[in-house]
């Protein structure tokens, strides 16, 4: 650089002799002005030449700066930030912020500088993919399966998520060949679930095991003398790893009597299902604040039972049908955390009472889209048309499926809704 120094001599009081008023001829004035003078020297200095130096210097220097417009030189491409190593090119290239590529770099490394020479110290187990969670690998076949991590990220390891869903239960079923008997058959529940992370190697292998939906319970042959009830079944167990998520209850069922109080508890689960009762009633004599469809909503999450029909009763036998309590329900386990989606759901319920005229009531399961739905219920009744009664199955991993009810069919059947089996998804992180 081109800057003049300061090279005046300062030592300006020393070199005078101990008395400057005899000796040296000075007034009392020339001698104040000989303790100034090294000052006003060093700020002529500043502000007459350094200042200046400087100014023209950087000025040079700006003018030589060549900048290229998005940080990207002569052979550069779109995604890339580039370093400048030497004066001859941009030589290092960063792929991603977290994806860092010299010569002879392998892609998904990061390296650092221990030399003056190169990057020549790598780190291969840094996390570098940090974006959304991608699908890897799903079973929803029931049994024990091992899965074995695959190369993804060029022999190095990396993360995984895990969902681990328990089998849902089947619903309950209830017959009766008596035209006044009562029903009430309440849905299987929503198997729970579990989620994990967790750093996996190419090549490491893991157990995993999927648990079987809750089967289908049948009555058949009705007749006139039928009277009979069957609970739901329970879901089997999934798990990955050590980590089990349960399976989901069956439901319950009653059958008999002519009484409009009889109901049933709700399954308990990843989402409990809604106890059942013979009698569904909109209102009771207008009354908005008697309103009740459900004893027990399971949060709102299976869909409101289709009212067919309207039998009140009295205001005593509604408020006691009440107290019967709906499935136990973990909301968060309904949803999958890497995707944000809800997953599962209780079965539908159904009911029917025994008072004359009644048809009865049946609850939807919950559609998820893409022909995944929790089980729905289905009550029949009357002898015209005669027809089997078939409660729906669940399809999406771990639901629950729906009860069944039939009355008066003779010599048909009635079979209540299967759960669906559980599953374990494995997800990946995608690269940021």
């Amino acid at each position: 650089m081109d800057i003049n120094r300061l090279d005046d001599d300062l030592n300006i009081i020393s070199q005078l002799s101990d008395e400057p008023n005899s000796n040296d001829g000075l007034s009392a004035e020339d001698l104040k002005a000989r303790f100034d003078k090294a000052g006003n020297v060093i700020k002529n200095y500043i502000n007459d030449t350094l200042v200046p130096d400087l100014e023209r210097e950087i000025a040079k220097a700006i003018t030589n700066i060549t900048v290229q417009s998005g940080n990207m030189p002569s052979g550069g491409s779109a995604g890339q930030v580039l370093s400048k190593r030497s004066n001859s090119d941009f030589d290092w290239e960063f792929l991603s912020p977290r994806q860092y590529l010299p010569n002879g770099g392998v892609r998904n490394q990061v390296l650092v500088k221990n030399s003056d020479t190169d990057f020549d110290v790598r780190f291969d187990d840094v996390p570098l993919y940090l974006g959304n969670w991608t699908p890897l690998w799903s079973s929803t076949t029931p049994g024990t399966h091992t899965w074995t991590a695959p190369d993804i990220r060029d022999g190095k390891p990396y993360e995984i998520g895990v969902f681990i869903i328990g089998a849902g239960g089947s619903g309950g079923v209830a017959a009766s060949g008596n035209a006044t008997h009562s029903i009430a058959c309440s849905g299987g529940a929503a198997g729970q679930t579990q989620n994990l992370t967790m750093t996996v190697r190419p090549g490491e292998t893991y157990p995993v095991t999927v648990g079987a939906g809750g089967a289908r319970r049948q009555i058949t042959n009705i007749l006139a003398s039928t009277v009979s009830s069957l609970n739901g079944l329970s879901g089997g167990n999934s798990s990955f790893h050590g980590r089990t998520a349960i399976g989901g209850g069956g439901g319950h069922a009653i059958c008999g009597g002519t009484q409009e109080t009889f109901a049933v508890p709700g399954a308990s689960g990843g989402q409990g299902s809604d106890a059942a009762s013979a009698t569904q009633s909109q209102s009771f004599n207008g009354n908005a604040a008697e309103r009740w469809w459900r004893t027990a909503p399971s949060h709102g999450e299976a869909a409101t039972p289709q009212l067919f029909a309207t039998s009140l009763g009295t205001l005593t036998a509604i408020r006691s049908i009440k107290m019967y309590p709906g499935g136990r329900t973990i909301p968060y386990m309904c949803r999958n955390p890497f995707t944000g989606a809800l997953t599962l759901a209780a079965g539908g319920g159904c009911g029917l009472s025994g008072a004359t005229g009644s048809v009865g009531w049946q609850q939807n399961g919950l559609n998820f889209g893409g022909g995944q739905v929790s089980g729905g219920g289905v009550i029949r009744h009357h002898t015209n048309p005669v027809l089997d009664v078939q409660a729906h199955n669940a399809t999406s991993p771990g639901s629950g499926g729906g009860a069944g009810g039939s009355r008066e069919q003779i010599g048909r059947s009635a079979t209540s809704g299967a759960g669906a089996d559980g599953g374990v998804l494995i997800y990946v992180r995608e690269a940021i």
